[in-house]
C-alpha cells in the first residue's frame, strides 16, 4: 500500500465550534468545582471579607493592648494580614 501526504485547510466557523463544544467544556468546568467541594469567592469579594476581618482584628487588638490578651490578639493580626495579602494577590493577578 502506497501512501501520500496530502495537505489541506479546514475552514470551521467558530460559532458552530463554540455550540459543538462548549456545553462539554462547561460541564467539564463545574465538575471540577464540584471536586473542590467548596465555592470559590470573586476576587473583590475575597479582598473585601479580608480587609474587613483585619479592621476587627485590629480593633481586637487595640481593645487587648497591655492585658493578657494581647499575644493572642496579635497572632490574630498577623493572620488576618497574612490573608488580605494572599486575597490581594488573587484580585491582583486574577486571570
Amino acid at each position: 500500500m502506497r501512501m501520500i501526504d496530502v495537505s489541506t485547510t479546514l475552514h470551521i466557523p467558530l460559532d458552530e465550534l463554540v455550540d459543538a463544544v462548549g456545553p462539554e467544556i462547561v460541564a467539564m468546568l463545574e465538575a471540577k468545582a464540584s471536586k473542590r467541594g467548596r465555592a470559590v469567592r470573586p476576587p473583590v469579594v475575597a479582598l473585601h471579607a479580608a480587609a474587613k476581618v483585619v479592621a476587627d482584628a485590629t480593633t481586637a487588638y487595640e481593645a487587648a493592648q497591655f492585658t493578657a490578651g494581647e499575644r493572642s490578639s496579635i497572632d490574630a493580626l498577623i493572620a488576618a494580614s497574612k490573608g488580605l495579602r494572599t486575597a490581594w494577590r488573587n484580585f491582583k493577578n486574577q486571570i
